[in-house]
């Protein structure tokens, strides 16, 4: 799909015709609104959460867990989260997410680096936040 106007404009023609879509919601979105993810505050967008009130969408947290040998995996969907407002719908996610990767963060790949702030000059890393470093999550 285009990015842009004209993939915005995909994506609506798409979900008004039935069609699903997939958010991935654990990247840095530098305007985004600051909201808890696994106990630090980060730049998140409320894309998501804005199309599902929008378009009276569900928003299924939905995660992909590897299964034995490493190579194939299992698709596990968590109950929808409710049409609240959007900032509370996409904490509920992060809430979700936060606690999938603290009870399995082997199954958490992750090269981003996910709490420092661009429009912090010179500051690097959110004050209090893990290190900005990218980490590394192996199989085991």
């Amino acid at each position: 799909m285009a990015t842009g106007r004209l993939g915005t404009k995909a994506l609506v023609r798409h979900v008004r015709n039935g069609g699903i879509i997939s958010i991935l919601l654990d990247e840095k979105y530098a305007e985004g609104v600051r909201i808890p993810f696994l106990g630090h505050e980060a730049l998140t967008s409320l894309s998501a959460a804005q199309l599902a009130l929008k378009y009276d969408l569900p928003m299924i947290p939905a995660y992909g867990i590897r299964i034995d040998d490493k190579l194939e995996f299992r698709v596990e969907f968590e109950a929808p989260i409710p049409h609240t407002d959007s900032i509370t719908m996409t904490r509920a996610f992060n809430d979700s997410l936060s606690a999938r990767i603290l009870e399995h963060p082997e199954q958490w790949y992750w090269m981003l680096r996910r709490w420092d702030d661009p429009r912090r000059s010179g500051e690097g890393s959110i004050k209090g936040s893990p290190s900005s470093t990218a980490r590394f999550v192996r199989p085991s």
